[in-house]
């Protein structure tokens, strides 16, 4: 009894958080020193940290549920029940935390605060947003999940000190040409890739919500990467405005231009222009790990087909085997088939368990409900038009910020 009521106090300590407020760009709250995500999350001091952390995707609803469609420009955001939306439940036409009165940051650091060019991908993504239905992908079966993750290696697995999460690729293991003979698409790849996306970027949102029913008897291992994660990530955005970014950790031990072919390289291509244009500025570093003498073309085509902000660096097996991931990630954080100490094996980190969660409880929600996932935009005038009732403002950022230049 003991253990279950300790059990809900932590939980209840994590989802008070969500409505703590975020100190302002260019505060100085008090530092707080990072805490080891190993050694410290037994202690109850180690969630004081999320007593003032604002998760992103989560606002005060209250005073916005006052706002009425006509004025949906000002709105925020927010994920909610494996959606996002606003608050008062219509469907997002933008990513969760934003609003389409405001250019997000992203977007400015991504087009060199060239606030034009800025506004005009964000209205785009807006519209893309809306035609593909992003902000209920998590709410649609994914069931080309396990096969895609058996051709094409890739987990989640711990974040930076500085709270991004991390990602581990094996490009010279991956089978995507079976995978595609089998009838899997570049279409179904890239549906992947976004779902994948909107995971990371809302992976508070996600986890809380996954963990949220009455039965769930899971550990508490969740939590405590969480509320590392969420600490780490806090501290970032004192000085960092764009909230959503990532790492990835690329193997590129087997890579050979005749991998990087067909449908392989044109869903290479296609994932990198999707990171670009609607999710921009999120994948911040490329560390390409057990890199060989002979990689030459390879590392030319993957590297071509990044992101033009993207930094990318090179690590040789000896170096991989040295633990020279740890300038970048910290060695609790990193798995021990990268030179780490990560008390859990590749593949089985919380964040990539919770992602496979995502999965399987669709399945089973559509299995048992059958599919909620329908075209709310349609029955719903104000999205006939995607920008409608926001281009007068959008229009107003755009001379303020033509007059300003």
């Amino acid at each position: 009894h003991s253990h279950t009521s300790s059990k809900m106090q932590r939980r209840k300590r994590l989802e008070s958080s969500l409505s703590s407020p975020t100190p302002a760009w260019g505060s100085s709250p008090s530092h707080r020193p990072r805490m080891d995500s190993i050694s410290s999350v037994e202690s109850d001091q180690f969630f004081d940290c999320l007593d003032d952390i604002e998760f992103g995707f989560d606002k005060k609803e209250d005073s916005a549920n006052d706002v009425t469609n006509s004025n949906r420009d000002e709105q925020v955001a927010i994920y909610s029940r494996r959606k996002i939306v606003y608050p008062d439940g219509a469907p997002a036409l933008v990513p969760a935390g934003e609003s389409i009165s405001k250019i997000p940051a992203g977007y400015l650091e991504f087009y060199s605060n060239n606030r034009s060019k800025a506004l005009s991908r964000y209205q785009l993504t807006q519209q893309w947003r809306k035609d593909e239905k992003i902000y209920s992908i998590h709410c649609r079966p994914h069931t080309w999940f396990p096969k895609l993750k058996e051709a094409y290696e890739h987990f989640i697995h711990g974040f930076t000190p500085d709270g991004m999460p991390v990602i581990y690729e094996a490009p010279g293991r991956m089978k995507l040409k079976n995978l595609f003979r089998s009838g899997c698409s570049v279409k179904d790849m890239i549906n992947h890739y976004c779902y994948l996306m909107e995971y990371l970027s809302n992976l508070e949102g996600v986890l809380m919500d996954l963990h949220s029913r009455a039965n769930d008897n899971d550990d508490d291992a969740w939590q405590d990467e969480l509320a590392a994660f969420a600490h780490a990530k806090q501290n970032r955005l004192e000085n960092d405005s764009v909230q959503f970014g990532f790492v990835v950790v690329m193997d590129i031990s087997g890579v050979s231009p005749t991998i990087l072919s067909g449908d392989v390289l044109t869903y290479l291509q296609q994932a990198g222009e999707t990171n670009s244009l609607h999710y921009p500025w999120s994948m911040r570093r490329v560390v390409a790990v057990n890199a060989h003498f002979l990689l030459g073309a390879a590392w030319g085509a993957i590297k071509g087909v990044m992101p033009a902000s993207v930094t990318a660096d090179l690590l040789s097996s000896k170096q991989t085997r040295d633990g020279a991931l740890k300038q970048y990630i910290d060695e609790d954080q990193i798995p021990v088939e990268y030179g780490g100490k990560s008390k859990y094996p590749l593949g089985k980190h919380p964040f990539e368990l919770g992602l496979k969660k995502l999965v399987l409880r669709q399945e089973t929600d559509v299995a048992d409900f059958g599919d909620e996932s329908v075209d709310d935009f349609a029955s719903s005038e104000s999205y006939s038009t995607p920008l409608r009732g926001s281009q007068s403002r959008q229009s107003s950022l755009l001379e303020e910020s033509e007059g300003s230049s």
